[in-house]
């Protein structure tokens, strides 16, 4: 991808964003655009403080692609019962 175009891509995924208060999601991959845009909403929560102009990502990768996924796994009789207290 062209510098310019990653810079633009970038900056206005940003500022959609936060001018509208939406989420972001992506596939939690770190290749292609969603590296790039992970980048951005790096760079931009790194450069602001004021928690009204935070943009919120999220990112959802395939279960195949989670290193260590093992670990991850509940091996116990328990496991998925929470105490709330």
């Amino acid at each position: 991808m062209k510098p310019w175009l990653r810079d633009t891509l970038r900056k206005g995924l940003v500022k959609a964003a936060q001018s509208t208060g939406a989420w972001i999601l992506t596939s939690g991959l770190r290749f292609g655009i969603t590296k790039n845009l992970g980048q951005a909403v790096r760079d931009h929560s790194l450069a602001s403080t004021s928690p009204k102009v935070r943009v919120v990502a999220i990112g959802i990768a395939p279960w195949n692609m989670i290193q260590n996924r093992d670990l991850l796994l509940c091996m116990e009789e328990a496991c998925g019962h929470f105490v709330m207290q």
